[in-house]
């Protein structure tokens, strides 16, 4: 005798599909901005996670969409640190600005990604002065007239200027508080190196110097040796973060 099939009915089997997550996809991506320089577009296109997702296994139309959400700000601050203070960034998903889309009902299928940005005008430093410097701080070789103004610039210079003070008065939890600044700063994407650790000759600013000193076991004479554990690991990882970028960085520690 042989054995009946059961079929499922048609209702059932719908209601069945709807559940199920939306098949996997490569979506095709696009990122422009018509006027930007290559590298400021490259920075961008690197930066975006939208333009990485099929590398990055992002597939999904949820995975998608949150990566389209985050581009947000990290282009952005892209921008920010190039300078660029009035920026449009425009992220569309199939034909709907991302910003406008739920990420808990998102679409159960995303085919196309379109980011389009608009820099703005590029801001440069008019007068550009820190003061009052403390003995041994030179300020960054890109914090001058006429020099973009971008965010990263702004804070080496700051973070200088906090170092030397930090050591001026021998402060061993401000020079702990501006260590950790620098080394967190040193670890965002494309980290503004050159503009904390040269001078505006092009010599260094004073901050490598002060961080290879707090790094070594050896006697410091300019203050918070190795008689502090936590400062010289950071220290440590701030020369890691450095040494990480170019070859000429990595000489220079």
């Amino acid at each position: 005798m042989r054995a009946r099939r059961r079929v499922l009915p048609l209702t059932f089997s719908l209601a069945l599909a709807a559940l199920l997550p939306a098949a996997l996809q490569a979506a095709e991506t696009s990122l422009t901005a018509p006027g930007a320089s290559d590298d400021l577009l490259a920075e961008l296109r690197g930066s975006s996670s939208v333009v990485s997702a099929e590398t990055s296994g992002l597939d999904s139309a949820q995975e998608l969409l949150a990566a389209a959400l985050s581009d947000y700000k990290t282009l952005v601050q892209v921008l920010y640190d190039a300078g660029y203070f009035g920026p449009e960034v425009s992220i569309r998903v199939d034909g709907r600005e991302a910003a406008n889309i739920s990420l808990v009902n998102p679409p159960r299928r995303i085919d196309r990604i379109e980011i389009r940005i608009a820099t703005g005008p590029a801001f440069r430093f008019g007068t550009a002065r820190v003061a009052p410097l403390p003995p041994g701080t030179e300020l960054p070789e890109a914090f001058a007239t006429g020099q973009t103004a971008g965010t990263g610039t702004i804070r080496a210079a700051e973070l200088q200027k906090e170092f030397g003070t930090a050591f001026a008065i021998d402060d061993r939890d401000e020079q702990l508080r501006v260590v950790r600044e620098i080394r967190r700063l040193l670890s965002i994407p494309n980290p503004p190196i050159d503009a904390l650790v040269l001078a505006r000759d092009g010599t260094d600013s004073g901050v490598l110097a002060r961080l290879v000193r707090l790094a070594s076991r050896g006697p410091d004479s300019i203050g918070g040796g190795h008689d502090s554990p936590l400062l010289q690991y950071e220290a440590t990882w701030a020369l890691t973060n450095v040494a990480s970028g170019t070859s000429e960085h990595t000489r220079k520690v």
